[in-house]
């Protein structure tokens, strides 16, 4: 069952939700240019609810795309899901040049919620001529060529779901505009009890890179350098 409107197009932050491994999805999407977007599926019992961010259009030193929660709530009995929720977002337009792309992944467990299969997060940066929507998820689809930045790919990463946990990754990446930013939690094999509750926050962040103090203080003096060697010639001559 389906809480929210599916989306009929894929034009702005967008969420995918499958609850047969990633056989099928569910596809949700916001209004453009619209930060927040909530959805959620109900199977076997179990409520799986998302909220969404996307600071696009209006980053300028970083872009970001979140789960900002993802709740798996089982009122039910004892249920096996095999769950995997996207999220992503195009049309970024900073940052450019150098930048570090941060992958983060959080979350909390209640009762004897258990990963006895796959557990993975993802996050995808698609540049320049691809800037598609879930562009380098495993899957769906492949990268595009970029044009200039080079298109990456962070190879899921497992976790382990305890009472709290956490892991974050940086990766240099060299970033052309317009751009897609995308993540995407796998949960295969989790087993959730009846009362018992999990909370995910994933985070796929794009942020510049400034170039060092003394490489700007350098570059900022160079038109008054110039200036001084064209004095010291008029002198000469």
């Amino acid at each position: 069952m389906l809480l929210g409107a599916p989306s009929t197009s894929q034009a702005a932050l967008t969420v995918k939700i499958s609850v047969d491994g990633g056989t099928t999805f569910s596809t949700f999407s916001a209004a453009e240019n619209t930060p927040n977007l909530s959805a959620s599926v109900v199977t076997g019992g179990v409520t799986v609810g998302v909220n969404a961010f996307s600071n696009q259009p209006i980053g300028v030193q970083s872009a970001e795309v979140s789960q900002v929660q993802l709740n798996f709530n089982n009122t039910g009995a004892a249920a096996l899901l095999d769950l995997v929720v996207r999220v992503s977002d195009q049309d970024f337009a900073a940052p450019v040049g150098t930048s570090t792309l941060q992958s983060n992944l959080s979350g909390t467990a209640q009762g004897g919620t258990a990963s006895v299969g796959l557990t993975t997060f993802q996050s995808a940066v698609d540049f320049g001529a691809g800037n598609v929507l879930f562009g380098g998820l495993t899957g769906f689809p492949p990268v595009a060529p970029g044009a200039g930045g080079a298109d990456f790919s962070e190879v899921p990463r497992t976790f382990v779901i305890t009472n709290s946990f956490s892991s974050n990754a940086n990766y240099s990446v060299l970033s052309t505009t317009p751009f897609s930013l995308s993540n995407e939690f796998r949960v295969i094999g989790l087993t959730i009890g009846g009362g018992e509750s999990l909370q995910l926050t994933g985070t796929t962040k794009l942020v510049n890179v400034p170039a060092p103090a003394g490489l700007v203080l350098a570059l900022a003096g160079l038109p008054i350098l110039g200036a001084g060697h064209w004095l010291r010639r008029r002198k000469l001559s």
